[in-house]
């Protein structure tokens, strides 16, 4: 149950770092038309997403490893009182310690295991959005399509005017064009 809760938590984090992405990318963008508080709100609800899923994942993890320690303490005990309850002759001191060392190895490796299940499965996550974008990858449109293209004479005529203008990069910057007409 763990691992998928850990792929849900891949998943939910890739629309953050999309989002982050686009965002660093758009900042002037987003800035001029003053959208700053509407990205920053879609980022805290994508954020929330994933954090709920990451704590979910956490936990689970959590749970499945003190539940193996539980199963290996259970196991320990029921082992040790074999051993204080099984008569002499047939159970020597090497063969109780043997069995001791046995159990306690065999949970020292289901954990080691299961740590590295989940750390395949969240990398595996990774190559099967690959493959997913890989495959739901619309095609361009061409670059020139044939049918569409503007008569050879295009344009025959027009103009722009500009009339008394000022421009500037961004807002605070100083003009670099003043009064283009």
């Amino acid at each position: 149950m763990h691992l998928i809760n850990f792929r849900i938590e891949n998943v939910t984090k890739s629309p953050v770092l999309s989002h982050i992405t686009a965002s660093i990318n758009g900042l002037s963008t987003i800035k001029a038309y003053k959208k700053e508080e509407a990205f920053f709100d879609k980022l805290n609800s994508l954020q929330d997403r994933n954090s709920m899923a990451l704590m979910l994942a956490c936990n689970s993890q959590s749970w499945t490893f003190v539940s193996t320690e539980i199963f290996s303490v259970w196991v320990l005990v029921s082992l040790f009182l074999l051993i204080k309850l099984a008569p002499g002759p047939f159970l020597t001191f090497s063969l109780a310690a043997l069995a001791l060392i046995s159990v306690f190895t065999v949970s020292d490796t289901l954990s080691f295991a299961m740590r590295n299940a989940i750390d395949f499965s969240t990398r595996f996550t990774s190559a099967e959005r690959i493959q997913s974008y890989i495959d739901n990858l619309k095609p361009e449109a061409p670059a020139i399509v044939e049918h569409h293209r503007p008569e050879k004479d295009w344009p025959t005529r027009g103009a722009i005017r500009f009339i008394n203008v000022d421009a500037r990069y961004r807002e605070g910057l100083p003009l670099v064009l003043k009064n283009i007409s």
